[in-house]
């Protein structure tokens, strides 16, 4: 499986999981948004995310990727001379 791919949780392993909504297990570095305003339950480094906040977890992969993208696309522009 893809490492940044989040991992759906299974229920019943998480006693806080159980009876609840899909999650996706990612590593709560990804999705600090939501770490800080408690709505993910973490444990062992792991962030439990609910279905329904999947969208922090495509926002923070697309802000990474277009970074890393505008970064490499401003070293291979020739640099621009003023007149």
């Amino acid at each position: 499986q893809h490492p940044k791919r989040p991992r759906r949780a299974a229920h019943g392993r998480e006693g806080e999981l159980k009876g609840q909504e899909d999650h996706f297990r990612v590593p709560f570095e990804e999705v600090l948004d939501l770490v800080r305003r408690r709505r993910v339950y973490v444990k062992g480094g792991w962030a439990y995310v609910p279905k329904s906040d999947l969208v922090s977890i495509v926002g923070g992969q697309f802000r990474a990727r277009l970074s890393k993208a505008l970064v490499e696309g401003s070293r291979a522009w020739p640099p621009l001379q003023e007149a």
